[in-house]
């Protein structure tokens, strides 16, 4: 589905650090399951709200410019998947037209014996 990023597309994007990758779990499960490199922690219960402040404001509490309405490098990944796809129904809803969700989540991610930043 055009929504979907594949393994080897997202793993291209995160090796060259041309991405936008949000991490929608509870800071809680980053800690102690790990998380992918260059991804940033936004809560699923935070997406809206975070999404909708203006890009001075998102820079200063999250330490990245805010991701363009047209950006086709803005990817969401959860642990498994459900929470993952709430949070791009939401960035649909707010115009991101364009957001992809990674599939496999950190659990498919961390499988395939990836990069990952143990806290």
């Amino acid at each position: 589905m055009a929504y979907e990023i594949s393994y080897e597309d997202f793993k291209s994007l995160v090796d060259t650090k041309n991405i936008q990758l949000f991490d929608v779990r509870a800071p809680e499960e980053i800690y102690k399951y790990g998380k992918i490199a260059e991804s940033v922690n936004i809560p699923v219960n935070e997406i809206r709200i975070a999404f909708e402040i203006d890009n001075n404001e998102f820079k200063n509490k999250y330490g990245i410019s805010k991701p363009n309405k047209d950006c086709d490098r803005l990817i969401f990944h959860c642990h498994f998947g459900k929470r993952r796809r709430m949070t791009l129904d939401t960035a649909f809803e707010l115009g991101y037209t364009k957001a992809r969700h990674y599939r496999e989540g950190f659990s498919g991610w961390d499988a395939r014996q990836q990069s990952v930043n143990k806290c």
